[in-house]
């Protein structure tokens, strides 16, 4: 609905019509020279006319007026440009969610459509809203405890915010294709810190690390049938003999990024090429390539080989198994899913433990691209241990070995407070009930997330009430209704519930497995309440309320058929109320009396002559009196101006009363003219206060005013004192902020002139 536009007069004819017709205002007659031009311009919305002395505007253009002021008889032309303005037209677009609705021209929506409205805009013209409403299904926010999408599943439970939906798998193998070296090395015997990052070597042989700058260095040039050498390829043997043997010649070992855990599924996979060298023209018999684990990197230094490593028994897991005999001259890519039975830190790589190798058979392998990943995104074992005794202390809850990662938990898929420190400690500041089911969310460095649980609490909790106070003759259940619960109360007593009659102490003892429970409460009978005024006096008044102290439930009145939390009196006598307050049954009573109160009077407020005085006296029947400044004479004598007041109470009613004491100057006072400049003024259209002028009742002999800027631009003169400035520069509307204005006046039968610099502020 379009609401109607105002008269778009500009404010500066306005105020120019008040000028040359106001025959009330007083100015210094002076002679019509040339006619006042005045220019202005105005703006107008389509289809709308203005009324410019005798014509009606309905078109742009330049028009011009005569008009005549009456006070002086003198010419003004006024000069009007009219503009129009076209409709303006707005168009916009909102999305909501499904649970959200849109306020839009006073509608609440809720469905997706298109929807106009149609206001005044700044100029006061008609503009026309659309509105394109979309309206999408609500995503659930993953930690705010609520089911925003409406699938009945919150935060960590829901699919929207699932754990290991993004992020690459992670090799927990580091350095697994070789290619972080730490200098170009060759097959040298006993090669103890080797030149590859991470790994270590078991066998005590040398090392060769195949690496085309590598080669070149050394000065040798390896050439294999059927296999093509990359950057970071390490070489070894699988080699028999005298005193070798039936693990590998040449065998690696490495700890793990992170731990595999017994139960969670992986994938291991690794490249491996084969060179023979059989001195008895044969291929050599019972070789085999293994990747073992075992639990823990500080022990990967005990399974260097020698001739009896088979013979020691140490403990390891084999993880995988490969027969090299099968092997062609070329890559061969293996890959298997291993479950490990246990912990695995560390990897070792070699042959077997089982039948021996023939004599002086030897034979080279080359190997690459290891790689174990998890294949379910399990990167930490599934296991939350609880520390300490839950029933009796704080429960306190950890993860091993995530101590590098971020760690958000979970009660009953809500997220919980995060108290920084581990374990998790779940305090009362945390959640007020312990009792539950807990979930953690593990973070990894590369954006991806473990849910590790659940874990159930179940915690002894039966708190018995805060000691309280019963009403006379009345009994107090204590009841639990925990199952599987063994009690014993203060007198032996082992059933759920106890029924308490008399004052005193009550405790109880309660078990559950290992858990341990003892509470108590202190009972005592609530003593007589007084709950209405004291016995009152009333004075001057028609009626009293007597309103019974909280806290009630109810209360009834004797004198009164209405439950009311309040009875108003009006006659002398002794009224009586019966309360009900959590139970218990009160009766109290008051007596009421009505007096008149006595005057207090100070006399009528007063003007002094300077160095006159006047003495306030008290009446002798006020008591518990005091005068304002907090002294309680009984006379008190008056020598400065001040608002004087006396207080006390007579017949006890309180009674007050003040006087005012003025001083003046007796003498006969001149009358000068005044001039009054404005600190502000506001030009926008409102009418009031949209003009600056000096303001004055008197006469001027003499008037002239400029107006700058702070930059000291020059925006406004005139000499003519019913003239005043409208707050535009050129014909636009000048900046809000801070001008200087400098006014030279002299008053008719003024002595001298009056010079006076102001800073003036235009707000709009």
């Amino acid at each position: 609905m379009k609401s109607p536009k105002n008269n778009y007069c500009p404010k500066k004819l306005i105020l120019l019509f008040i000028l040359f017709s106001a025959p009330h205002l007083s100015f210094s007659q002076t002679p019509c020279g040339n006619p006042i031009e005045i220019r202005d311009n105005i703006t107008l919305c389509q289809n709308e006319t203005f009324q410019f002395g005798t014509k009606l505007i309905a078109s742009p253009g330049i028009y011009i007026q005569t008009f005549k002021t009456v006070s002086t008889n003198c010419d003004s032309i006024v000069t009007l440009g009219v503009d129009y303005l076209n409709n303006s037209n707005f168009s916009f677009t909102e999305i909501i969610s499904t649970n959200e609705n849109y306020l839009f021209n006073d509608q609440t929506l809720t469905e997706a459509g298109v929807y106009k409205d149609t206001l005044n805009d700044a100029n006061g013209c008609d503009s026309v809203l659309t509105l394109t409403l979309q309206v999408i299904n609500e995503q659930e926010h993953c930690e705010n405890g609520i089911d925003d999408d409406g699938d009945g599943l919150i935060d960590a439970f829901d699919n929207d915010c699932l754990c290991l939906i993004n992020g690459m798998p992670v090799n927990l193998i580091p350095n697994g294709g070789f290619e972080e070296k730490v200098g170009c090395c060759r097959a040298l015997p006993n090669d103890e810190n080797m030149c590859i990052d991470n790994w270590v070597n078991l066998s005590g042989e040398g090392i060769v690390y195949h690496n085309p700058d590598c080669w070149a260095v050394l000065g040798q040039e390896l050439v294999l049938e059927g296999i093509t050498l990359e950057s970071g390829l390490m070489s070894g043997r699988i080699r028999s003999g005298a005193s070798g043997t039936n693990l590998s010649g040449m065998s690696l070992g490495i700890c793990l990024n992170e731990p595999m855990y017994a139960g969670n599924t992986y994938t291991l996979s690794f490249d491996i090429g084969r060179s023979f060298q059989n001195n008895l023209g044969t291929f050599p018999e019972n070789m085999n390539f293994t990747v073992n684990g075992i639990s823990d990197c500080e022990s990967l230094e005990n399974y260097r080989f020698d001739q009896n490593f088979c013979q020691k028994n140490l403990p390891f897991e084999l993880l995988s198994s490969v027969e090299l005999i099968k092997l062609g001259p070329k890559w061969n890519h293996f890959e298997f899913e291993i479950i490990p039975n246990s912990t695995i830190e560390a990897i070792f790589l070699g042959g077997n433990c089982g039948a021996a190798i023939s004599p002086f058979q030897n034979a080279s392998i080359f190997y690459d691209n290891f790689s174990i990943v998890s294949i379910d995104g399990l990167r930490i074992k599934n296991e939350i241990n609880i520390l300490g005794n839950s029933c009796q202390d704080d429960p306190q809850l950890s993860i091993p070995n995530t101590n590098n990662f971020a760690i958000d938990w979970y009660k009953d898929s809500i997220l919980l407070p995060q108290i920084s420190g581990r374990p998790f400690v779940i305090t009362p500041d945390i959640t007020a009930n312990k009792n539950g089911t807990y979930h953690a969310k593990v973070k990894f460095e590369d954006g991806r997330c473990q849910l590790v649980g659940p874990i159930v609490i179940e915690t002894l909790d039966l708190t018995l009430p805060a000691d309280t106070t019963i009403c006379p003759n009345q009994n107090l259940l204590l009841s639990f209704a925990q199952t599987d619960v063994q009690y014993k109360w203060q007198d032996g007593s082992t059933e759920p519930a106890f029924s308490v009659n008399t004052e005193g102490l009550y405790w109880v003892e309660a078990q559950k497995g290992d858990c341990v429970f003892i509470d108590s409460i202190q009972v005592s009978y609530a003593k007589q309440r007084s709950f209405l005024p004291n016995d009152t006096t009333i004075c001057q008044a028609d009626s009293f309320l007597i309103t019974p102290q909280a806290p009630f439930d109810h209360v009834l009145w004797w004198e009164s058929p209405l439950m009311l939390d309040g009875l108003s009196v009006s006659e002398d006598g002794t009224y009586h109320a019966f309360i009900i307050d959590q139970g218990c049954d009160w009766l109290d009573s008051i007596k009421v009396s009505f007096v008149e109160v006595p005057e207090l009077n100070l006399g009528t407020d007063t003007i002094l002559c300077q160095n006159e005085s006047l003495t306030l006296m008290t009446p002798p029947e006020i008591r518990n009196f005091q005068w304002q400044d907090g002294t309680n004479s009984t006379a008190k004598i008056v020598n400065q101006p001040d608002l004087y007041w006396l207080k006390g109470t007579i017949n006890d009613c309180v009674v007050q009363d003040s006087i005012l004491i003025m001083y003046e100057d007796c003498k006969e006072e001149l009358f000068t003219c005044e001039a009054y400049l404005p600190n502000s003024f506001s030009p926008n259209g409102d009418g009031i206060n949209d003009r600056l002028k000096l303001l004055s009742d008197c006469d001027l002999l003499s008037f002239e005013m400029q107006v700058y800027d702070r930059w000291g631009n020059l925006l406004f003169s005139t000499k003519d004192a019913r003239l005043s400035w409208d707050g535009k520069y050129n014909g636009q509307l000048a900046d809000t902020g801070s001008y200087l204005w400098v006014v030279n006046y002299q008053f008719v039968n003024q002595p001298e002139p009056i010079r006076k610099i102001e800073t003036i502020n235009l707000l709009r």
